[in-house]
């Protein structure tokens, strides 16, 4: 049961990295702007579109980041310390969910799946017996 409550805090780490990605360098805001001048009736069209990063400033980058190494946070504990596994999944899956419904309305819809595998994962941790040890007879930490 751990090595699939640590799988599916891999695959939430894999979707808040391709959120943050796509929320990085896909344009997020358009713009309509027209002109028109009293002489004549030229009118001019034109749409601009603009990242995420481009229309807020480069603290978003930050945020992105932030928030995706928040979701590798249990797959590197369930790594290195297996024991406290429960306790980084659970408070880990609690923060991101609650970054995503305050933060729902703009970049926090995105990162939903991530909060929702999290919680998936803090939920099978439950299921983990006491002194499991992965399937390949490691420890998972260092000796």
């Amino acid at each position: 049961m751990r090595r699939l409550a640590t799988g599916v805090s891999a695959l939430a780490l894999l979707s808040a990295c391709t959120a943050s990605a796509y929320l990085w360098r896909v344009p997020m805001y358009a713009s309509l702007s027209t002109t028109s001048t009293s002489t004549s009736s030229a009118v001019t069209t034109g749409l601009d579109s603009q990242t995420l990063v481009g229309a807020n400033g480069s603290w978003v980058t930050v945020l992105l980041v932030g928030v995706t190494l928040l979701c590798g946070l249990p797959l590197c504990v369930a790594v290195a310390v297996p024991g406290a596994q429960r306790g980084a999944t659970w408070s880990t899956a609690l923060l991101v969910l609650g970054f995503s419904i305050i933060s729902g309305f703009s970049v926090g819809l995105f990162f939903m799946p991530s909060a929702l595998l999290l919680l998936v994962s803090a939920i099978l941790t439950v299921f983990v017996k006491e002194g499991e040890t992965p399937a390949d007879g490691s420890h998972g930490g260092m000796v």
